[in-house]
């Protein structure tokens, strides 16, 4: 859901064919969401955006500060680097379980191994908390 929410494209099937506009890692993660069913107008109604982080080559990274009732979450896609480097004791959603991060095991077989192979490598994380601002134009979960 979070390359999903934390998405500045847009993606549509119209006229017999898909059509769609934006970074083309946006677009690949809703063409992705798409596969996997989910309707990408029914999330983004359901996870109404707060606010918006746009993608910075100086940052790194993007998001988008959602809301589903009550429940805000910060939703955050970029390099594996600058997230690991914000995470001060994050967890990894396994199917079974949370688990603490295992830094050195995510750069080894991801960001290094992966990258090095050619392959683009983006992290995903999202941070949810009981009281949402937005600061500045940036979204913040204090």
């Amino acid at each position: 859901m979070t390359g999903l929410l934390a998405n500045e494209s847009y993606l549509d099937y119209a006229g017999g064919e898909w059509v769609s506009d934006g970074d083309i890692v946006d677009v690949a993660f809703l063409v992705l969401a798409k596969k996997l069913g989910l309707s990408l107008s029914r999330v983004r109604e359901e996870w109404e955006q707060v606010d918006l982080i746009p993608y910075e080559s100086e940052r790194a990274f993007s998001g988008s500060l959602n809301r589903n009732g009550d429940r805000p979450v910060l939703h955050v896609k970029g390099s594996p680097e600058k997230l690991l480097s914000t995470a001060a004791t994050g967890c990894r959603l396994r199917p079974d379980a949370h688990v603490p991060i295992d830094r050195e095991s995510i750069e080894a077989t991801g960001s290094k191994s992966l990258a090095g192979q050619g392959y683009r490598v983006i992290a995903l994380a999202q941070r949810t908390r009981g009281d949402a601002t937005k600061r500045h134009g940036a979204a913040r979960l204090d």
